[in-house]
């Protein structure tokens, strides 16, 4: 057989790092180039993710800014709470979801992450259906719970495609 320095050599010249696959000769931690490919393999660069991130925040601070516009009174409280601890969920899940262990924990947390949105569109379609508060703010929310929701379940849809074609090619 081959020497391993000739096996290295060759490897090298082919662009592997002479590590079995799957080794990152650093234990449990991931460099911040593995963690952006494993980011482009679930179909989402990191400059996208990033962005998201981004989006998902300012959902959330324009949502706040907004409920703290409702009446006080147990109407204003309800909805407020409720449109609240949703839509500013979305963007704390989605973060997390970014750090998941795994292509299955991705994959379960972007589906919180999707229901959460769902669940703040109703809380805004409620409120615009109440009258609650400002009519242009609550309509620029309701498109973006829309695009939101659209969005995460696009993600979770494609990564869940590509989660079974992966599972089907890795068993032949």
């Amino acid at each position: 057989g081959e020497s391993g320095e000739g096996k290295a050599e060759r490897g090298k010249r082919r662009g592997e790092s002479g590590k079995r696959r799957g080794e990152s000769g650093e234990g449990k931690a991931e460099s911040g180039e593995g963690k952006a490919e494993r980011g482009r393999r679930r179909g989402e660069s990191v400059v996208a993710k990033n962005e998201l991130e981004e989006r998902t925040k300012q959902f959330s601070l324009r949502v706040i800014r907004f409920a703290g516009e409702f009446p006080k009174n147990n109407i204003g409280n309800v909805l407020g709470n409720q449109l609240l601890r949703s839509a500013t969920s979305v963007g704390a899940n989605y973060r997390e979801a970014n750090r998941a262990e795994s292509r299955r924990d991705f994959i379960h947390k972007i589906g919180i992450v999707e229901k959460e949105a769902a669940e703040a569109l109703y809380w805004l379609e409620l409120c615009s259906d109440a009258n609650m508060s400002d009519t242009v703010e609550c309509k620029w929310l309701l498109d973006e719970a829309n695009q939101l929701v659209s969005i995460f379940a696009s993600i979770g849809k494609n990564t869940k495609a590509r989660s079974t074609l992966y599972d089907r090619t890795r068993k032949t």
